[in-house]
């Protein structure tokens, strides 16, 4: 039987690696937000097949900011899509580490095409992104996470084959719609711009003040 990494193990120990990193994060990761403490540089993503590609486009805005998406098997089965862009874009500041257990473990556990022969990071590889590997050792994760911190050489998919275990901690509830606020607000503070624009009455007022 091949070796399988704990999950949980593994996002304990890439949370307590996390500094000022912008994180996009498929919900189905419930142990995040807890291991992450609060900070508000994580938005979470509950539609399959979306972290990717919105992974890429931060990491492509912000290219002086490292870009880290949390993915499952099913969220990259549904959008493999965003693979040729990603080997096309390539952006040296991106890594994703996809959580495989081979199931669809937050709606029952159905198995993925992952647990039959499909191999994401060969699909990775045939799509052009030039790093892409499958791990099955909590030595490789930790190496591969610390080289994806301290080197900026390429866009980074990391396969973890994780055991499909009961959750250590699930939220009471992940609050999307404020995650997606609270991680705008976050990234306009920590980079100096403006992404929301000033509230209608505001700009108003202001306009009558320059008049």
């Amino acid at each position: 039987m091949d070796k399988k990494l704990d999950r949980y193990e593994c996002l304990k120990y890439l949370a307590g690696r996390i500094t000022n990193e912008l994180i996009v994060s498929w919900t189905g990761y419930y142990e995040w937000p807890a291991l992450l403490q609060g900070k508000d540089n994580c938005c979470y993503f509950s539609s399959l097949g979306s972290t990717i590609p919105m992974g890429i486009g931060l990491a492509l805005a912000l290219p002086q900011r490292m870009v880290i998406a949390l993915v499952s098997d099913g969220d990259m089965l549904m959008e493999l899509g965003s693979l040729p862009t990603l080997g096309k874009e390539n952006p040296k500041n991106f890594m994703a580490f996809v959580n495989d257990n081979e199931t669809y473990q937050t709606v029952g556990g159905y198995p993925t095409m992952t647990a039959y022969k499909t191999d994401l990071a060969l699909l990775a590889k045939g799509a052009g992104v030039e790093y892409a590997v499958t791990i099955r050792r909590f030595e490789d994760f930790q190496k591969e996470v610390d080289t994806a911190l301290e080197q900026r050489t390429c866009a980074r998919l990391i396969v973890m084959k994780t055991e499909a275990k009961p959750f250590k901690d699930i939220p009471n509830s992940i609050e999307r719609a404020q995650s997606k606020y609270r991680f705008i607000r976050y990234v306009e503070n920590t980079e100096g711009i403006r992404i929301f624009s000033a509230p209608l009455q505001d700009r108003k007022y202001l306009e009558r003040r320059e008049s």
